[in-house]
């Protein structure tokens, strides 16, 4: 398969789920739920790594939040299976990275990684409202 194949097998499938999938930066394929915005991203040099990402979803507005947020996002991404939680610039974003061989086996856990992918984050908002400021 191809980069382009397999962007549009993942994208058709979204498309059946009921999302509205648009294809970005030949690469991603962007989705909305729930009120985010995520991504599944396909790179062409590995097309059975599979990462659905939900990007910028907390905003860092300080140095010492900045630190929090890292010691809160390793004990997240330690305490959830697969979801990962990391500062990425002036935001924190989150991921869900698999190997998938064919690359549509992601779609039989999809569901999983997103509510596993919301799970991760909600814990992580809960846990810096709850960080005293």
């Amino acid at each position: 398969m191809t980069q382009a194949e397999v962007i549009e097998l993942h994208r058709q499938f979204l498309a059946e789920e009921g999302y509205v999938p648009k294809v970005e930066d030949a690469e991603d394929i962007v989705f909305k739920f729930e009120g985010g915005v995520y991504f599944i991203r396909v790179l062409a040099d590995d097309l059975e790594y599979f990462r659905l990402v939900y990007p910028n979803f907390w905003p860092l507005r300080s140095d010492e939040e900045a630190v929090r947020a890292a010691a809160i996002a390793l004990s997240v991404s330690t305490d959830f299976k697969v979801a990962k939680v990391f500062p990425s610039g002036e935001n924190v974003s989150a991921s869900i990275e698999l190997f998938c061989s064919p690359p549509q086996a992601a779609h039989a856990v999809f569901g999983r990684c997103l509510r596993a992918l919301q799970a991760a984050t909600a814990s992580f908002c809960e846990q810096m409202q709850a960080t005293p400021q």
